[in-house]
C-alpha cells in the first residue's frame, strides 16, 4: 500500500474507532477498498515525485550530502516501507514511525539537522497530499457519502483538520504552542534579546503573577515586552498548561479557525506583542476572531484563555473596538479584559536600570552623571528604552556634559546617528535603508533579502555588507538570530523605535521592491515560510492601493503553494479591486475549494457578487460567512446591503440593526440603516441614522445629502439646505448637492438663490435635465419667461421619454398663454400624449401655489389649470 494511502488510512481509522485492534482492522479494511485505492492512486504518484524534487532542492540549498543521498534512493526506501497494517494515533506519530522508518533503512544516514529537514518536509507533503484528496472527495459524491457513513464521522471536516495537523508540524502555522512550565525558556528567549539587561523590579510585575486576560498599554519603549517576559518568569508553574505566541505573519482569519481547532489539554496563555499591527491589513479581523475563537474551543474543551496582549497606546485606533473606553462597555470584545497600565517608574528604580545598563555595555558612569541622566527622564514612561539608547550609542565614559547635550526624545538620538552614518559608514546607512523598506512591507528581515535589496535596489557595495552588519550589531542597532551572520534562515531584529529614525519609505520602490521579491525569494528565504512572505507582503501593497503589485505577490504565493487558500483569497481581492470581477470571483472559488470554511472568501466573494448585481448570490456567501462566524459584523452589513437591493427593505434593517450590536464604530452600517428606514418611509428614525453616521464621521458627504433628502421630504427645508451646504462645503462638485439645495430653496421662495444652484448644477453637468426642469420652473413663476423659454429648449433637446416631453410642452403652453402667443399645434400634440399613462415623477406643488396666487385674467387661469390636470391625471393613472 503507498504512503499516502496507508497513512491517511490510518489515521482516519483512529478517528472513527477507539480500541487498538478495532483501529487496526479498520484501517485495513479501508485501504482495500476500491474507490479508496483509486482515488488516492494520482495522489501518491505525485506525493513520491514532490517529496523526491523536495529534497534533492532542499539538499543542495543546505549543501546536504545526507538529504542528497535519500533523494537519490527515495523511490527505493519508499517502496520498501510498509504501512499497510500501521494505525497512527495523531498525524504527529505518522511523522515519527515514518521519520523512524527512512533512518532505520539501510541506505539512509542522516544527522539530527537532515532529521529535522526530512520531518518538516514529509509534514509539509503529506499536508499537500491531504489537501488534493480533500478536493477529489469534494469532486466525488459518492466517494464522500459512503466514506462518511463506513467512518461514521464529517470525512470533510477531518481532512481539514488532519491537512492543518500536518501544516503545523511543517512549521506553516503562524504561532508557536508550547508546554508549559517546561518550555518557558523558549518563550522567553523569543520575547527577550539575547544578552538582555537584567530586569529592574516594577510594580506592574506581581511576585506571584496570576492568570487572567490582561492588556498591556504603554509607549513605545516603556518595557512592554519585558514586563510580560518577566511576568512569564514569574508565573507559577501550575498556572496554565500551555503557552500560545502568534508570529507577525498571522494575517489571516483562516489561522484563527486553525487555533480554536487545536486539541489541548488545560488551559492556555496567549502572548502576543504589538496588537497594535495585526489588523493593519484592514477587514481581516485577525485579532478579533482568534480571541473569539479561541476563547469558544477552549471552552467547548473545558479549558479558559488566558491573555498577555501588548500594544503602543498611542497606537489604540488600530486595535479592533473603541480602546480604552472599551474595557468598561460590556457589549465589547473587551469587555473581560484588564488593562495594565505601564507607569513612570520611580527615581530609585530609574537610577537601579542606569546602573545596570551600564555594567551590561560597558559604560562608566559617575553618580553625577547617573542622577542628570535620571532627572532628564524620570517624567517620561519610555525611560527604559531612552536610558538603553544613551548607554548603546556613547563611548565608553558617559559624562554630565554628555547628558545634557542630549536629544529630548528616544527617536531624535537615533535619527541623530543615523544621519551621521550617511557620511561616515553609507555601507551601514544603506542596511539600515533596506531593512526599513522590507519592514515597511511586512516581510521578516531575513539576512539575504535584506542583502539583496541593498545590493539590487540601492547599488551597496557586497563586499562591504557583512562588516556593515557587524558593525551595526556592535552599535546595538541590530540583533542577528541564526547561526551565521548571513544564512538562509539569519534574521535581523530592530526595534521599531529605531526604524522609525531610518528616512525611508517603501512606497516610494514598491515596484522594485516587489520584482526583487518574485525574482529571489528561493535564494533568500527559507522554504516553509516563502508564500507567506508573498503573502504578506501583497497584504500590504494592497491596503497602500497597489494592487497590481498586490496581485503579483499573491500570484507567486500561489505558485509556490498551489494548495495555499489565503493566496487565492488575496488574488481574488487584488482583482476585484482592478475590476476584474469574473477573475475575482474564480480565485474566491479557489479558496473556497481548497477551504471550505474560508470566511474572509465567502466575504469577499459576496461582495463582489453583489457588485455584478447577483444579490440572491451575494447572500448565500454571506450567509455561510455568518454561519462560520455568527460575530462578522461585516457579513450582516454587506448581507443588509444585498437585501436592500431586493427591496427587502425590513430584512436588511434587521441585519444591519445586528451589525451595529457588533460594531458600533462602523460608520457605513448607520448610513445604510438610514437608507432602509428612508425605503420603509421612516423619514425620522432615517435623520437619527444619517446624524449617527455624521457623528462617527463628520466628514461623511453621503451622509449629510441623505439627510438633507429625508429634510425635504419632511418639509424642514431651511434644515434640508444646511445639510446640502455642507455636502457642498465637502465637495465643490456635487452636482445633486447644488440641485436639491435649490429645490429647498424654491420651497422657501428663494427663487434667486434657487436659480444660483441650479445654475451650478447645470455648469457642472449641461446635460441635467432636472435642473433645466425645475430652474425653468422657477423663471416661470418669478415671471421672467424669456429665460424660461430658454430652458424649455433644453428640456425638449434633453427629454427622452414621453412623461419628459409632455412637461416641457406644459410649459411651453403656460409661456404662450402668458404671453397671448399661438400654441394650436403644440397644445394638440400634448393633449394626444396626455391620453397616454406617462411615467414622470414631478411635484406640482410650485406651480399650483403661484396659479392660485397669480393675477391672471380667469379664462387665462382656467386654461392653464386644465393644461397641468391634464399631465396630473396622466401620472396618476401610471
Amino acid at each position: 500500500m503507498s504512503l499516502v494511502a496507508g497513512v491517511i488510512a490510518g489515521i482516519l481509522a483512529d478517528k472513527s474507532v477507539g480500541a487498538s485492534e478495532a483501529v487496526r482492522q479498520q484501517a485495513v479494511e479501508l485501504q482495500r477498498k476500491k474507490r479508496f485505492s483509486e482515488a488516492l492512486g494520482p495522489i501518491s504518484t505525485e506525493f513520491n515525485d514532490a517529496l523526491g524534487k523536495r529534497l534533492q532542492k532542499r539538499a543542495e540549498e543546505i549543501d546536504s550530502v545526507e538529504l542528497y543521498g535519500l533523494a537519490v534512493n527515495w523511490d527505493v526506501i519508499a517502496g520498501d516501507i510498509d504501512t499497510g497494517t500501521v494505525v497512527f494515533e495523531s498525524e504527529d506519530s505518522a511523522i515519527d514511525w515514518l521519520v523512524s522508518e527512512i533512518i532505520g533503512h539501510e541506505d539512509v544516514d542522516l544527522g539530527e539537522t537532515a532529521e529535522a529537514e526530512l520531518r518538516e518536509i514529509l509534514a509539509d507533503e503529506y499536508a499537500a497530499a491531504v489537501a488534493a484528496f480533500h478536493e477529489r472527495i469534494d469532486g466525488d459524491d459518492r466517494l464522500r457519502r459512503r466514506l462518511q457513513s463506513e467512518l461514521d464521522l464529517n470525512i470533510r471536516e477531518q481532512l481539514t483538520t488532519i491537512r492543518e495537523a500536518f501544516e503545523h508540524l511543517a512549521k506553516r502555522q503562524p504561532y508557536g504552542l508550547y508546554d508549559f512550565p517546561t518550555s518557558r525558556d523558549a518563550v522567553l528567549d523569543i520575547l527577550l534579546p539575547e544578552d538582555s539587561v537584567s530586569f529592574v523590579d516594577r510594580p506592574e510585575v506581581p511576585d506571584r503573577p496570576t492568570v487572567n486576560r490582561y492588556f498591556v498599554l504603554a509607549p513605545s519603549g516603556a518595557g512592554k515586552s519585558r514586563i510580560i517576559a518577566e511576568w512569564i518568569r514569574r508565573l507559577p508553574d501550575e498556572a496554565v498548561a500551555h503557552v500560545l505566541v502568534p508570529e507577525t505573519r498571522m494575517l489571516d482569519p483562516a489561522d484563527a479557525r486553525r487555533l480554536a481547532h487545536q486539541s489541548f489539554d488545560g488551559d492556555v496563555l496567549l502572548v502576543w506583542e504589538d496588537v497594535h499591527r495585526v489588523d493593519e491589513a484592514g477587514e481581516n479581523r485577525v485579532l478579533e476572531r482568534t480571541l473569539r475563537e479561541l476563547t469558544h474551543g477552549l471552552n467547548e474543551q473545558g479549558y479558559e484563555l488566558y491573555t498577555l496582549l501588548e500594544a503602543r497606546s498611542g497606537r489604540l485606533d488600530d486595535v479592533p473596538g473603541n480602546l480604552p473606553a472599551d474595557f468598561t462597555n460590556d457589549k465589547s470584545l473587551w469587555s473581560d479584559y484588564e488593562p495594565l497600565l505601564v507607569g513612570e517608574i520611580d527615581t530609585t528604580r530609574l537610577k537601579e536600570m542606569a546602573d545596570a545598563m551600564a555594567d551590561q555595555y560597558e559604560v562608566t558612569l559617575e553618580e553625577a552623571a547617573r542622577d542628570a541622566l535620571v532627572s532628564r527622564i524620570e517624567d517620561t514612561k519610555s525611560a527604559p528604552i531612552y536610558i538603553e539608547t544613551v548607554f548603546v550609542t556613547t563611548g565608553n565614559r558617559l559624562t554630565v556634559d554628555d547628558v545634557e547635550s542630549l536629544a529630548k526624545e528616544v527617536e531624535d538620538i537615533w535619527q541623530r546617528q543615523y544621519d551621521s552614518l550617511r557620511d561616515v559608514a553609507p555601507a551601514e546607512w544603506d542596511v539600515l535603508v533596506a531593512m526599513k523598506l522590507l519592514y515597511d512591507i511586512n516581510v521578516p528581515l531575513y539576512a539575504k533579502l535584506v542583502r539583496v535589496v541593498y545590493r539590487s535596489l540601492l547599488g551597496g557595495d557586497r563586499s562591504r555588507f557583512r562588516p556593515a552588519v557587524e558593525a551595526l550589531r556592535n552599535r546595538q542597532w541590530l540583533t542577528i538570530f541564526g547561526a551565521e551572520l548571513v544564512g538562509l534562515e539569519t534574521l535581523y531584529i530592530i526595534h521599531d523605535t529605531q526604524l522609525e529614525a531610518v528616512n525611508a519609505n517603501a512606497d516610494d520602490d514598491a515596484h522594485q521592491l516587489s520584482e526583487l521579491l518574485v525574482e529571489h525569494i528561493e535564494a533568500c528565504v527559507p522554504e516553509s515560510t516563502r508564500a507567506e512572505v508573498h503573502q504578506s507582503a501583497g497584504i500590504v501593497f494592497g491596503n497602500r492601493g497597489y494592487h497590481r503589485i498586490a496581485q503579483s505577490q499573491f500570484q507567486a504565493a500561489s505558485n509556490l503553494n498551489p494548495k495555499y487558500a489565503k493566496a487565492y483569497r488575496g488574488l481574488g481581492l487584488a482583482k476585484s479591486n482592478l475590476k476584474d470581477y469574473e477573475g475575482a470571483l474564480e480565485d474566491f472559488g479557489r479558496a473556497i475549494k481548497l477551504d471550505p470554511e474560508n470566511v474572509s472568501a465567502y466575504y469577499y466573494r459576496g461582495i463582489v457578487k453583489g457588485i455584478q448585481n447577483d444579490y440572491e448570490g451575494a447572500i448565500e456567501d454571506f450567509n455561510r460567512a455568518i454561519e462560520l462566524d455568527p460575530e462578522n459584523a461585516g457579513a450582516y452589513h454587506r448581507r443588509g446591503v444585498a437585501r436592500g437591493s431586493l427591496n427587502d427593505h425590513k430584512g436588511a434593517l434587521e441585519d444591519f440593526d445586528r451589525a451595529v450590536e457588533l460594531d458600533l464604530e462602523n460608520t457605513a452600517v448607520f448610513y445604510h440603516c438610514g437608507v432602509a428606514k428612508s425605503n420603509l418611509e421612516d423619514y425620522e428614525g432615517a435623520i437619527e441614522d444619517f446624524s449617527q453616521a455624521i457623528k462617527h464621521n463628520p466628514e461623511d458627504v453621503a451622509a449629510y445629502f441623505q439627510r438633507g433628502s429625508m429634510k425635504n421630504v419632511l418639509e424642514d427645508y431651511e434644515g434640508a439646505i444646511e445639510d446640502f451646504g455642507q455636502v457642498i462645503d465637502l465637495d465643490s462638485e456635487h452636482v445633486a448637492g447644488y440641485f436639491y439645495r435649490g429645490i429647498a430653496k424654491s420651497n422657501l421662495n428663494d427663487y434667486q438663490g434657487a436659480i444660483e444652484d441650479f445654475n451650478q448644477a447645470i455648469e457642472l453637468n449641461p446635460d441635467n435635465l432636472s435642473a433645466y426642469q425645475n430652474r425653468g420652473e422657477v423663471q416661470l413663476i418669478r415671471g421672467d419667461l424669456r429665460a424660461a423659454r430658454q430652458d424649455v429648449r433644453e428640456m425638449q433637446n434633453l427629454s427622452n421619454s414621453p412623461g419628459q416631453k409632455a412637461l416641457s410642452m406644459l410649459f411651453f403652453l403656460i409661456i404662450n398663454i402668458l404671453q397671448n402667443r399661438d400654441f394650436d399645434e403644440v397644445e394638440a400634440e400634448y393633449r394626444s400624449l396626455c391620453q397616454q399613462n406617462l411615467d414622470l415623477s414631478w411635484n406640482f406643488s410650485n406651480l399650483d401655489s403661484w396659479l392660485a396666487d397669480a393675477d391672471l385674467p380667469d379664462d387665462e387661469a382656467d386654461q392653464i389649470k386644465e393644461l397641468i390636470n391634464l399631465l396630473k391625471d396622466a401620472i396618476a393613472h401610471n
